[in-house]
């Protein structure tokens, strides 16, 4: 699987990623959880980086997800799903339960990171490309 994420700070992107994940995800919903995790710990480090550049966060960072089962993981609404996971990823539950992480689903078709996670059709990685300001 390919992790994918990135970070909007008043509409601009100011940090992606797409990386071949070092695990082997037993499920798709595995697979966003891991991502997700990569997509957390970046969020801290900006969230602290933009609090020293005088841009202190105020509440929780968002960051949309489009797998739900993902989202329950996340919120350990799905515990049952999540037991084999390594506990490094699990940190994210941490996050949310402080306040200090928001995760939002959002449809798969508004999900900005496939653009760096899975190839798409031209017309989608049209649009994508588009949503996210760049041009040929």
């Amino acid at each position: 699987s390919v992790s994918g994420f990135l970070f909007q700070v008043y509409g601009n992107t100011v940090s992606w990623s797409s990386k071949k994940q070092t695990t082997v995800a037993t499920s798709s919903s595995e697979a966003e959880y891991v991502a997700l995790s990569a997509a957390a710990s970046e969020a801290i480090w900006l969230s602290g980086l933009l609090g020293d550049l005088g841009e202190a966060i105020t509440g929780p960072v968002t960051i949309f997800e489009d797998n739900h089962g993902c989202i329950g993981m996340a919120k350990n609404l799905e515990s049952k799903r999540a037991k084999h996971i390594d506990i490094k990823h699990h940190f994210i539950r941490d996050h949310v339960a402080d306040g200090k992480l928001n995760i939002q689903p959002i449809g798969t078709t508004n999900q900005l990171a496939d653009i760096f996670t899975k190839a798409l059709d031209p017309g989608r990685f049209g649009d994508l490309r588009g949503q996210l300001g760049l041009r040929d």
